[in-house]
């Protein structure tokens, strides 16, 4: 996950070869690119939570709601 957000970034900086974008993304201080990807793999975590509980309360309650 860690490297599909960076290649993401990569990508974008090379897409859209804009000199404004290159130095807005070379003024973050290297703490701020850390935080993102903890940040990122923390919505990544409760977003996996999240559909795995969804897809719980669909087979147990819904599916027999909506299958008479």
């Amino acid at each position: 996950f860690n490297v599909a957000t960076i290649a993401v970034y990569i990508v974008l900086l090379l897409l859209f070869t804009s000199p404004a974008l290159a130095s807005e993304f070379a003024s973050y201080a290297p703490w701020f690119w850390a935080v993102l990807l903890l940040l990122a793999n923390f919505v990544f975590i409760v977003y996996d939570i999240m559909v795995t509980r969804l897809r719980l309360w669909y087979t147990l309650h819904l599916r027999k709601k909506l299958f008479k």
